[in-house]
């Protein structure tokens, strides 16, 4: 099997998908996309965002399950250090960047399953099985 190709905030607006199921199970977290998009563009952000409110990126930086996990501790570490939110704003805040957060983390797993099964539909592919059953099993995987 290939390794799993770079994912950066452009490569995912960008995703090309093969199929219907690829477009629905991409579709259920890409909302986030476009919140980061519209942020690169604001003028105090100059042309970054802010992965999880915490790491700031450009829209070509690498995104990984690793960087979901950096950002993870970085939250725990300044919740043990300074306490929870001060006031509803920040509460509100840390939300926002909370939920982005775990719609990144379900994208990029969505996004690696959906690279395993084309991978896999290749090898399916390369037996005498149906073409249609193999497309049907692979399906599962997403």
């Amino acid at each position: 099997m290939t390794s799993l190709p770079k994912l950066t905030l452009n490569s995912l607006l960008n995703f090309v998908f093969e199929n219907d199921d690829e477009r629905e199970a991409f579709n259920k977290y890409s909302k986030v996309l476009y919140e980061y998009l519209a942020n690169t563009k604001e003028k105090y952000y100059n042309g970054h965002y802010y992965f999880g409110g915490q790491i700031r990126l450009h829209s070509d930086d690498e995104i990984s399950l690793k960087t979901v996990e950096q950002v993870k501790k970085i939250n725990a570490q300044k919740l043990i250090e300074l306490g929870g939110p001060c006031n509803s704003w920040e509460a509100a805040s840390m939300w926002n960047a909370d939920r982005q957060l775990n719609e990144m983390e379900n994208l990029i797993k969505t996004v690696n399953n959906i690279f395993t099964s084309r991978e896999a539909l290749k090898e399916l592919n390369k037996t005498k099985l149906n073409s249609d059953v193999n497309s049907k099993i692979t399906s599962y995987l997403l």
